[in-house]
């Protein structure tokens, strides 16, 4: 179909009616001429053919328009519905080129091109897409188009407001919403673009009248997307559309992608920016209308949402490592109810560590006070309020975040050691005597490292180390007691071996964390770590106006005296005689016995073992060749049996020139056979 068809037919038409009016004159003419000296006899008839003559010309111009006008209206129609069905051939018949898409760099570009038009708007448009969000596979230039018809369609009936743009993931696909915020719809404006309208916030399959967005529904299929709508009379169209995430991504096609610094934001009036925090709300209810719509309206607030359908769900997804900010949790689900959920997750977290809200369709005190004694922070009533939950979410992010900081300068396990739930209830004086695990761990050789380096550059090297190497602890049970310069001292209240796998798993960090400072052409670190266990007093020492927590025990002497050792044997683990009981299975682990050590303050020596499982592997492999050889001559040593015990050093040696140890007790042997 030609494009300037309409212009082409009213010419037409309007030739037409002067083709009729011309011919309507000309007959009034002949009549005249046959009536001729007549004329003034016949002047009645005259003038009876005239208003004939005049009402066909009228008929003829209303008949044309009338014509005309059904006319247009039926080739545009099949106009549009030709161009449609082109462009659908079209689409079937174009090569996509899928490919990992950064979609907060592409939606940035987009929002240039859009800067322009936005000059004589009051609206902001907003990229709250979050840095990290997984790539999508997509036709990097189909998506483009797909937004900028969506931000078209939003920006039509809108002339002040906010038009944000999110992702949240959903399995494995991101759902994007193009959403206008601040703006309202007329219903005759909502029918212009949808043929059903709905009436509330559920997603609809997308039914649309709108030519535009037929095409951008066509666009994400064809990537093997959905589009879905939120349309009300009270609240602006909101566009969402699905796009699968891009799996195996290689480094190589990472390199390749635009990075874009920072979410774009264009603003054209002085409107205040939306939050762009990122925290992670896990949302339980069985219930998939209301877990949608409590996902978009969290969604439109710039959280994370992670969905949940039952109880045992949540809790899996919480064994498995998530660790969301706030839970929402309905109350009334199968299996296992909500009261049960909260009073298992309370087991593992705090209120102060993660404040749960309830869902209930109950408003009974009785029911709420259950609520909440089972742990619960708070509770919403169904049906939800939209602003009631949003001040609340917030609210309680805030306050939990509070009591994190709080948590990173006095543990929480020391709080809840001392039988407290927050650091408010923490008085001076207040103590706990509990049979526990002490670790003392430090850097070889650190003042010496510490001279060659800035101050800036200290506290650079420190605070990396101990990034790379203080996860293990949490990972194991444990907690930092304190921070001594590059030494640590950690507590293990659960049990003894927590504290000996933490010291392994630290020594592998430092491998890999030296693996790092040698390909950057720095000198490899080497740490030594004392484990002891034993009776300790854990409280409040200071003043009123300034206290700390604090261990005092004689076990945390003996831990620091094995880590001194470490430096003395060459080992990098140590632990007492009464960590190797403690243990379940001492056979899980690699270690050898090192010998009898006296401790200051104690009358008889301990014994103590060197744990090697975290060293490289060929030295393990050497230990292991040599340990029935040198506890041998550990066992020679003791019974001055010192010819004998120097020959299974020598041994030793042979086979592992490098191993300190056995050094140490030759030269000792050699000494006392003189």
């Amino acid at each position: 179909m030609e494009p300037y068809l309409g212009t082409k037919l009213v010419i037409i038409i309007a030739f037409a009616f002067w083709l009729i009016s011309t011919t309507s004159v000309y007959l009034f003419y002949l009549v005249v001429l046959h009536l001729g000296s007549d004329f003034t006899a016949n002047a009645h008839q005259l003038w009876q053919l005239r208003y004939f003559g005049l009402g066909i010309t009228s008929a003829s111009l209303l008949v044309s328009f009338l014509a005309a006008w059904l006319l247009s209206g039926w080739l545009g129609k099949l106009q549009e519905a030709n161009e449609g069905w082109q462009q659908k051939n079209n689409l079937k018949d174009a090569k996509l080129a899928i490919k990992p898409t950064e979609l907060q760099a592409v939606i940035n570009k987009i929002i240039e091109d859009f800067d322009n038009l936005l000059e004589h708007k009051n609206l902001e448009l907003i990229n709250a897409i979050p840095s990290d969000t997984p790539l999508v596979a997509a036709d990097t230039k189909l998506l483009r188009q797909i937004l900028h018809n969506l931000i078209d369609s939003a920006l039509k009936f809108t002339d002040a407001g906010v038009i944000k743009i999110s992702a949240v993931v959903v399995g494995h696909q991101l759902e994007i919403t193009v959403a206008d915020f601040g703006t309202t719809m007329e219903i005759e404006q909502l029918e212009e673009m949808f043929g059903e309208l709905t009436d509330d916030l559920i997603p609809q399959e997308f039914n649309c009248t709108d030519p535009n967005l037929v095409t951008t529904k066509q666009l994400v299929e064809l990537q093997g997307g959905k589009l879905y709508c939120l349309s009300t009379a009270a609240q602006s169209p909101q566009f969402t559309f699905t796009l699968p995430i891009a799996q195996n991504v290689s480094l190589a096609s990472l390199a390749s992608l635009p990075r874009s610094a920072q979410a774009k934001i264009v603003t054209t009036s002085g409107l205040s920016t939306a939050s762009t925090g990122k925290f992670t709300i896990l949302v339980v209810d069985d219930d998939k209308i209301s877990l949608q719509i409590l996902t978009k309206l969290l969604t439109l607030q710039n959280y994370e949402v992670v969905q949940s359908t039952n109880g045992m769900q949540a809790l899996e997804k919480i064994e498995q490592g998530l660790e969301p900010d706030l839970i929402i949790l309905d109350i009334m689900m199968p299996q296992i109810n909500g009261y049960e959920v909260c009073q298992k997750i309370r087991e593992s977290f705090s209120a102060n560590q993660l404040p749960i809200i309830m869902l209930t369709a109950k408003e009974q005190p009785s029911d709420l006070v259950e609520g909440l004694s089972y742990g619960a922070n708070d509770y919403l009533v169904k049906p939800i309020n939209r602003s009631e939950l949003v001040a609340r979410v917030k609210a309680h992010i805030q306050l939990a975040k509070v009591n994190t900081a709080y948590g990173r300068f006095v543990p929480n396990e020391f709080i809840q050691l001392l039988g407290h739930e927050s650091i408010l209830d923490v008085k001076l004086g207040d103590h706990v005597k509990k049979e526990m695990a002490i670790l003392f761990s430090d850097i070889r050789s650190f003042t010496t490292l510490s001279e060659q380096m800035s101050p800036e550059e200290n506290f650079a090297f420190i605070n990396s180390y101990l990034k790379m190497v203080v996860p293990a602890i949490r990972n194991y049970n444990g907690f930092i007691d304190k921070y001594i310069g590059d030494a640590v001292m950690a507590v293990f209240p659960k049990q003894a071996e927590d504290a000996l796998r933490a010291a392994i798993a630290m020594q592998k960090q430092v491998l890999r964390y030296n693996c790092d400072r040698v390909a950057d052409g720095e000198v490899p670190i080497a740490i030594g770590t004392g484990i002891h266990v034993g009776s300790l007093m854990l409280g409040t020492v200071g003043e009123e106006q300034r206290m700390e927590e604090t261990v005092i025990s004689d076990a945390v002497n003996v831990a620091s005296r094995l880590e001194g050792l470490t430096k003395i044997f060459g080992s990098t683990v140590i632990f007492s005689e009464k960590i190797l009981i403690e243990l379940e299975d001492p056979t899980q682990y690699r270690y050898r016995f090192l010998g009898k050590v006296p401790v200051k303050g104690r009358k008889d020596a301990i014994s103590v073992f060197e744990a090697f499982d975290g060293e490289s592997p060929e030295l393990i492999e050497l230990k292991l060749k040599t340990r029935v050889d040198f506890e041998l001559g550990i066992s020679f040593y003791y019974d001055r049996k010192f010819t004998e015990g120097s020959e299974m050093f020598e041994r030793v040696l042979k086979k592992n020139s490098a191993d300190k140890a056995a050094l140490l007790y030759l030269e000792r042997c050699q000494k006392f056979r003189k």
